[in-house]
């Protein structure tokens, strides 16, 4: 998997309590939006086959911190994986440490060629938004990632303020930054072959 130091990152503490983690990732070779969508609403939950052996594709997309990732529509969706509105958990473990352990809920904002955008929220008050932005370029797709984590919700209490900021340490943040400039960077390493079965992607 890529190197951290193949993308470019910053992490800001912004006014208002608010913590801002931006990547733009190196050029996914080979690597177009339409996949990344057909592979965020439609491989993600199954398998994939390499070598004549199936395995979970969620643990392709990172065998090291992968855990198990699942989705509960809120409404019929059409797609087996991530569309508007359907909630995604996602199990997973930052640099395989189990004291960067994540088990959340999210839901997906929206999904097309454009990127993906999802938000984690506690009784409605949102606490995360995480986009991921896919821009075609020659050669591949330049994928940006930006994590916000924070509220400005008026009448919030400023204990629950703090314990929105302390879901981002600084060294876990880096953790963070590891995980995913390696799953993404992943993609451009088996993504295109595993469309090449849709004739989608073909020619």
């Amino acid at each position: 998997m890529k190197d951290v130091s193949s993308a470019k990152i910053r992490f800001e503490n912004l006014p208002g309590g608010f913590k801002q983690l931006m990547i733009q990732h190196e050029l996914l070779r080979g690597v177009t939006p339409a996949m990344l969508v057909h592979w965020f609403t439609h491989l993600l939950p199954g398998e994939l086959t390499i070598d004549g052996r199936q395995y979970p594709a969620y643990r392709v997309w990172h065998p090291f911190d992968h855990i198990a990732v699942a989705f509960r529509p809120t409404k019929p969706s059409g797609v087996p994986g991530c569309a508007p509105n359907v909630m995604v958990r996602i199990q997973e473990c930052f640099s395989a440490n189990p004291d960067y352990a994540i088990d959340n809920t999210v839901r997906v904002e929206r999904i097309d060629d454009m990127g993906i955008t999802l938000i984690g929220d506690i009784f409605g008050i949102e606490y995360a938004r995480l986009e991921h932005r896919f821009i075609e370029v020659q050669g591949g797709t330049q994928y940006v990632s930006q994590l916000r984590i924070g509220t400005m919700l008026p009448g919030i209490s400023t204990v629950a303020k703090r314990q929105v900021e302390r879901l981002m340490p600084e060294h876990k943040a880096k953790a963070w930054f590891r995980h995913n400039v390696e799953e993404v960077g992943n993609f451009q390493f088996f993504l295109p072959e595993a469309c090449a079965s849709d004739a989608r992607f073909r020619g």
